[in-house]
């Protein structure tokens, strides 16, 4: 099941990247739920880290924190906070620390999956 929002083009969460991942981890549910916990977890912090290093102009950490968050997002199927954060990255590579608007819609992305993402983590559990 795959979860859509106003952006009907672009998958909030695919379940099946978590499906291939864990394919990739030859069944280990308890290692997607942790990574899935661990994720949902350290997100609102890290949303929080990019605030600030935007605040600071610190184009190259707000890069840093983009890429792992876009990585993250990619592997368990967080296809729009992949996007969103693809883009704030490509925003601070060209030094452009003018990215408060990014940061925003990078936070809005980030509250919104969340919830799905924890439901998720829950049904793998139970399954």
């Amino acid at each position: 099941m795959s979860h859509y929002t106003e952006h009907p083009d672009v998958i909030l969460v695919d379940e099946t990247a978590l499906a291939a991942l864990l394919d990739e981890l030859y069944g280990s549910q308890g290692t997607i739920i942790r990574f899935v916990a661990d994720f949902v977890h350290d997100l609102p912090e890290r949303c929080k880290q990019i605030r600030h290093a935007c605040e600071r102009h610190d184009c190259e950490r707000v890069a840093e924190l983009a890429l792992s968050i876009r990585t993250s997002s990619q592997m368990i199927g967080a296809h729009r906070l992949a996007r969103d954060a693809a883009m704030l990255q490509a925003t601070a590579n060209a030094d452009d620390c003018d990215c408060e608007p990014y940061v925003r819609v990078l936070e809005a992305t980030a509250a919104e999956t969340m919830p799905h993402l924890i439901s998720i983590g829950y049904r793998v559990r139970t399954a």
